[in-house]
């Protein structure tokens, strides 16, 4: 009986550190995920309040971001070629938002759209 419940707390204690290891290696990519949400919100309130020269500082944040996707999720490892594919679309909806004239938000309008059809056609994938 002893061996047994030793052997179940120890099953628990392998347990709970499998977890928080599994939680540790996904936190980098969720909280880039995060950060990028935030900013793709901000970018779509500043189009909204019509304040256009405020989303080039948005689109800025989120092209450096953007270069950062591949890394944090798949590490020194080469990426898959759908991921590829979603990350480019991603990085050129973010330099159409860069290239666009911050004086008329109605144009600058459907390329923050792509920008969140980048970002949720991947999410569907890999999710």
């Amino acid at each position: 009986m002893i061996l047994f419940g030793l052997g179940l707390l120890m099953g628990c204690a392998v347990t709970a550190i499998t977890l928080n290891m599994l939680a540790q290696n996904s936190a980098y990519p969720r909280g880039l995920m995060q950060v990028m949400q935030h900013h793709y919100a901000d970018l779509r309130s500043d189009l909204r309040a019509g304040r256009c020269s405020d989303a080039l500082a948005e689109g800025q944040a989120l092209k450096l971001l953007a270069g950062e996707v591949e890394p944090a999720v798949y590490g020194s490892a080469t990426p898959d070629g759908p991921f590829r594919k979603f990350n480019q679309r991603l990085q050129d909806a973010v330099t159409g938002v860069l290239s666009a004239s911050t004086s008329d938000c109605t144009a600058l309008a459907p390329l923050v759209e792509r920008v969140g059809n980048a970002c949720e056609a991947c999410h569907q994938q890999y999710r």
